[in-house]
């Protein structure tokens, strides 16, 4: 098999090993005319902004939306102690954002898009690492960076899988709540009637972090990758939502630490532990929706690729 060659698509429930494995598959595009290597310029120029606009989005949060000025006043001090009131805690603070569930998504984005972008480059220029055994240094670090291989005693594939999904689902689970919940709310960072009068920095920090980090996303799905239908579904629907879950307790665990709330919908002391539980819930089916849709734009990408593979073989 050439570096070039991509890999044909593949049901859910197809056998998959060697180059067919779910570690090769992010390493190669489902379509035939974009080889590996020009899959490696596209996925190192989409990690290299991946990483650019994270520290810009770190930035607006630290240093310009904490001081950010209103008609009813600035949303947060940064240097003002934790407050007490949940209601007046929720909003913008430098404390907030590690807590923050759409930093985490663009981290775990972040941390996926580095991992594929590597395996790609040494699926693609050191193919045949798994053949070198030598003790050096230089063969060490190819391995380090080389897609590992398969093993059914850590299922390291299924986990792989999870998290793939996540990195992949998080970014629309954001993007759907800051527009559809939080932005009828006027629950978001910066109001919408406000949204390009505090200039460059928060048009960029919104668009971005509720964008343009959702089409990346599905833009790996459908473009990037080979990875088939998750399989089994029923693991994976588990996975994420216990990841879901242990996210609300994070949240919760920043409002301890904190004093503030990133979600609204999670202050049980003034709207109630019946509305914030069943809050969290909906938190946790929408995360099984926008996997819902992954699955879906990837089964849709296993068979228009398959046709234009079926197309290019025959010219």
């Amino acid at each position: 098999m050439s570096p070039n060659t991509p890999l044909l698509p593949g049901g859910a429930k197809k056998k998959r090993d060697g180059h067919s494995h779910i570690f090769s598959r992010v390493c190669h595009s489902a379509w035939p005319y974009m080889g590996q290597k020009t899959l490696l310029y596209f996925r190192g120029a989409v990690v290299a902004y991946l990483l650019a606009a994270f520290f810009i989005v770190l930035g607006s949060e630290m240093h310009y939306l904490p001081n950010y000025q209103n008609d009813n006043g600035p949303i947060g001090n940064p240097d003002e102690p934790p407050a007490s009131d949940p209601v007046e805690s929720v909003g913008n603070s430098r404390w907030l954002i590690p807590f923050e569930f759409p930093n985490i998504s663009l981290l775990i984005q972040i941390i996926y898009g580095v991992i594929a972008v590597t395996w790609t480059y040494s699926h693609a220029y050191f193919p045949d690492y798994r053949y070198d055994d030598s003790d050096s240094l230089k063969s060490k670090l190819r391995r380090f960076i080389s897609p590992p291989k398969r093993s059914d005693k850590t299922k390291n594939h299924l986990w792989f899988s999870i998290f793939y999904t996540a990195a992949t689902s998080y970014p629309l689970v954001a993007s759907f709540l800051y527009w559809a919940i939080l932005g009828p709310h006027d629950k978001t960072a910066v109001p919408e009637e406000d949204f390009w009068k505090f200039g460059s920095y928060s048009t960029f920090y919104i668009v971005h972090k509720y964008i343009v980090s959702a089409v990346l996303a599905l833009t790996e799905v459908f473009w990037f990758s080979s990875l088939c239908r998750q399989s089994p579904i029923i693991t994976h629907i588990t996975g994420l939502g216990l990841m879901s879950i242990v996210y609300i307790g994070w949240a919760y665990l920043g409002y301890y630490l904190t004093g503030r709330l990133a979600y609204y919908y999670l202050d049980y002391k003034n709207l109630g532990w019946e509305y914030a539980a069943t809050s969290s819930l909906l938190f946790i089916a929408i995360g099984i929706a926008a996997f819902a849709v992954v699955y879906f734009i990837t089964a849709v990408r296993e068979v228009l690729s398959k046709k234009a593979a079926d197309k290019a073989r025959e010219s």
